[in-house]
């Protein structure tokens, strides 16, 4: 996307969402564009889903956010317990973010 100030701005409010939680948002500057890179922590919690958050601004004008939600089979209860945090912090986090993304004048795509 552009390297404007105001989307230097958004990228930089939607890294500091991630402060915190069990992913980190890195960010590139290049040739007259900023992009970025979102990685789940290498100490994240076990059952931490992957969260993906593109840049579809050149194309479409709309950020996608997606949370892979995946069948672990049969758990113990404490690990139902992780699961159920892991895609709440997920969800969240993807609230949080669709916020931020909608207020900068973008769209956010669910999938």
């Amino acid at each position: 996307m552009e390297n404007t100030a105001s989307n230097r701005q958004l990228l930089n409010r939607l890294k500091g969402l991630c402060e915190g939680t069990p992913y980190e948002m890195h960010i590139r500057e290049r040739d007259g564009t900023i992009g970025f890179s979102l990685y789940t922590r290498d100490d994240a919690p076990e059952f931490t889903p992957a969260f993906y958050l593109y840049d579809d601004v050149c194309f479409t004008g709309a950020f996608t956010i997606g949370v892979q939600t995946t069948s672990y089979g049969v758990l113990a209860s404490e690990s139902i317990t992780e699961v159920a945090l892991g895609l709440m912090t997920a969800a969240q986090l993807a609230k949080a973010m669709s916020v931020q993304i909608q207020l900068a004048g973008y769209r956010v795509i669910c999938g």
